[in-house]
């Protein structure tokens, strides 16, 4: 059997590619089911959740691993339902490959690589460009692709295959429109999106521009019920599926829909056309002119051959007055390609926060429905990346193929194009690391007398609670990394989070665990039954004493120790006895009548009238905390909750506390301000601000939480002003009730038939 050129080209490619990618990750191929490429972060959880996923999940559909009891679903819980439910499957129905999950998620990332480049090159032999042609501008587009830099820590997204592929079938599709085409590309758009969701809305979007701009050249009535057909297979199937999924019977109804950042994960034109990454604009940097720093959801560096390509189609676009196809060097590919530029230059602009950032049209975002929840629009720069490299590259060939001195402008063009490539891939560190506590012997089940089963639930101290977009508990290295490597060898599941578009509500529940101990926490009602939890703590990164849990600790069971980390066993009635505690040192405390003074209807430790309280009893409200009224407002107003001066102010802290009402959708994201002036000549003399998340101190089981902070008072005369602000949600209503200020040195008591009160926590009797 004769193989074709292309075949041949294929085999030779599979040979070169295999060598650069032994060569790049060599230590893969030694220990890549032993080690890491992330000891923490991102990068870690997604080892854990794919592991815990594998090994211990009852479904395929939900992941138990964190969050706890609550868990979530296996997409946004970025498990990689594609591959973790694939080896899920084969465990449970062909062989137990749970020892080697490691490995093959690790492999799996350099699998994605290699299909990379066989879909690149077959998109150039397509393009009528030779193999050998073909080899070396895949392998090197493949290396210098911007999802490589994903492979420190958002693997879900290391899969440079993606778009590659779709752009493949799309030119396929374009040759001739079958079902067949069709169905592999929705089975392509639905696994690849089981790696990471927003391939979905990447691919999808490349999809529907490719249709819109491919129908616009041909403008063809007739063309438009097959366009809907197979833009029904290839679209709005795989979406049937996620939303039935995803969605069907999903138990959480409050997901952020306003999820924060597009508005800083952004691409701008210096992430696409300049890279720090190249010597040269490291000189341009450093010597000649500041390069704007892009964050890195934005970097898409496309080269200097592509950057100049891309600079010479549009010129020569405008010199014909927009005449013209832009790109004109293949007639036979002429739709193809020019509809594939469309769509790469529509989500180019897109990637930019277009038309979102432009001033004065920020708000549109707010009436955007789903495209809001793609906040890292960065990433819609990738399929810019790979067209404007396949364009460029093909035009080169063709226009030089005739010319005698082709050579002369191939050469330099592979040299400064693998140039670019090494630097860019070393930029990188993709090196595997140990995992800690991860060899036989010195894993966390070789520790003696540690019975887990006991056990229902891993608690990490410091806590971390990250992807409801309304609370950031920030991750702290050794408390995610050793819960979680615990997690991955014992089965047992973390009340802590690292996922996204999380419950609002099951967040609150879960943060009210780590706040001062006011009222039961709702989430011990969730448990499925009582056994205590297993606390994780690092005394290096959270002393005790420093924060709202430590109290945790300190009535806790020491059951391990080891340098700095150290195990607690939490009974679940803790809780139960803190607030018990609380409220009758409250009780004892008003019985000792000598020890307080009468001050306007208060027991106060000083004498004076040294405090404002506002129970704001005298203005209706829908929703009040404590008493027959309270503060409601609309979010987006200037809300104004105090001004004036303090009584018998003296320069010094002064602690500021109100309850606001929370449990909603964007209302921890509410912003307050305090301003303090001179009441003479209306100047300021300090300021503080923050977000409500940012000053919560107890939540009660009513929606309701404590803010409080200090604030440093400047003057005894000063005048003060405090304002609460939610842009995002401007018409709806805001619930503030029971103000207090007052000194740092001073407590403030009261009671009536039904509750104990002190400094604005009041517990029932």
């Amino acid at each position: 059997m004769k193989l074709s050129q292309t075949m041949k080209g294929a085999i030779a490619l599979l040979f070169l590619m295999g060598a650069c990618i032994y060569l790049r990750y060599e230590d893969f191929f030694r220990v890549a089911n032993k080690m890491v490429i992330e000891q923490g972060g991102d990068g870690y959880k997604a080892y854990q959740a794919f592991i815990y996923h594998v090994k211990y999940d009852s479904t395929y559909r939900h992941f138990q691993g964190m969050n706890y009891p609550y868990g979530e679903h296996a997409v946004p819980a970025d498990t990689q339902p594609a591959l973790s439910n694939t080896l899920k499957w084969i465990n449970a129905h062909v062989a137990d490959l749970s020892d080697y999950a490691l490995g093959i998620f690790n492999f799996n990332l350099l699998f994605s690589i290699l299909l990379c480049s066989v879909f690149l090159y077959l998109i150039f032999r397509r393009l009528d460009v030779p193999a050998w042609y073909s080899i070396i501008v895949a392998i090197a587009m493949t290396f210098l692709a911007p999802q490589n830099m994903r492979m420190t820590g958002h693997f879900g997204l290391a899969l440079p295959v993606a778009l590659p592929a779709t752009l493949y079938f799309l030119m396929r599709f374009e040759e001739k429109r079958t079902i067949v085409i069709s169905l592999c590309m929705a089975f392509f758009l639905t696994v690849i999106s089981l790696f990471h969701f927003y391939f979905f809305a990447i691919m999808g979007a490349t999809i529907s521009l490719y249709f819109l701009f491919s129908y616009l050249h041909k403008r063809n009535k007739q063309l438009l019920s097959r366009y809907a057909a197979h833009y029904g297979i290839q679209v709005i199937l795989p979406l049937l599926f996620f939303i039935y999924w995803m969605y069907w019977g999903d138990p959480v109804k409050d997901r952020t829909a306003l999820p924060w950042g597009f508005f800083h994960y952004h691409s701008r034109w210096e992430g696409i056309f300049t890279s720090l990454t190249q010597p040269y604009f490291q000189w341009i940097h450093e010597k000649v002119i500041n390069i704007r720093e892009v964050d890195f959801e934005g970097k898409a560096y496309v080269g200097l051959i592509a950057a100049f390509a891309f600079l010479g189609i549009i010129l020569a676009w405008i010199g014909r007055g927009f005449r013209q196809a832009p790109v004109s060097f293949l007639p036979s590919r002429k739709i193809y390609l020019n509809s594939i530029f469309y769509a790469s230059l529509a989500l180019l602009l897109f990637s930019f926060g277009l038309p979102f950032i432009i001033p004065r049209l920020e708000d549109l975002l707010l009436y955007s429905g789903p495209v809001r929840q793609f906040r890292s629009v960065g990433r819609f720069a990738w399929l810019f990346y790979f067209v404007i490299n396949i364009i460029a590259f093909a035009w080169l060939y063709h226009k030089l193929q005739t010319k005698k001195w082709k050579w002369a402008v191939w050469i330099p063009a592979f040299a400064l194009l693998l140039f670019e490539t090494w630097n860019f891939t070393r930029s990188i560190d993709v090196r595997l690391d140990e995992i800690p506590m991860g060899e036989p012997g010195k894993r966390f089940v070789d520790i003696p007398g540690i019975k887990y089963s006991d056990y229902q639930a891993i608690m990490p101290l410091p806590y971390y609670n990250v992807g409801s977009d309304n609370f950031w508990w920030a991750l702290k290295y050794f408390a995610g990394n050793r819960s979680q490597t615990m997690s991955m060898q014992t089965g047992l599941p973390i009340t802590a989070a690292m996922l996204t578009r999380t419950s609002v509500s099951q967040t609150i529940n879960q943060i009210q665990m780590m706040t001062e101990p006011y009222r039961r926490p709702q989430v011990i009602d969730d448990y499925p039954d009582r056994r205590p939890l297993l606390i994780v703590h690092d005394v290096s990164e959270a002393p005790e004493g420093e924060t709202t849990w430590g109290y945790l600790l300190q009535e806790s069971q020491l059951v391990y120790t080891d340098g700095s980390l150290r195990f607690f066993r939490l009974d679940l009635d803790l809780y139960d006895k803190k607030i018990a505690q609380r409220k009758q040192a409250i009780t004892d405390t008003l019985a000792i009548d000598s020890l307080l003074f009468e001050v306007n209807g208060f027991r106060s430790t000083q004498p004076n009238v040294n405090f404002v309280y506002d129970a704001m009893d005298g203005s209706p409200a829908a929703n009040a905390y404590l008493g027959s009224g309270g503060f409601e407002g609309k979010m987006g107003d200037e809300n104004l909750i105090f001004e004036g001066t303090l009584p018998e102010a003296k320069p010094g802290v002064y602690l500021f506390s109100m309850w606001m009402f929370i449990n909603h959708d964007l209302y921890p994201r509410t912003d307050f301000l305090v301003v303090e002036s001179d009441p003479a000549t209306g100047g300021m003399r300090k300021q503080y601000t923050a977000q409500s998340r940012e000053v919560l101190k107890a939540i009660d089981n009513n929606g309701w939480a404590l803010m409080e902070f200090p604030f440093e008072v400047q003057a005894s005369d000063s005048k003060f002003r405090l304002t609460f602000n939610n842009k995002n949600l401007r018409r709806e209503p805001i619930f503030v009730d029971e103000l207090l200020i007052r000194p740092a040195g001073t407590d403030l008591y009261r009671q009536s038939d039904r509750w104990v009160w002190k400094n604005n926590r009041h517990y029932l009797k």
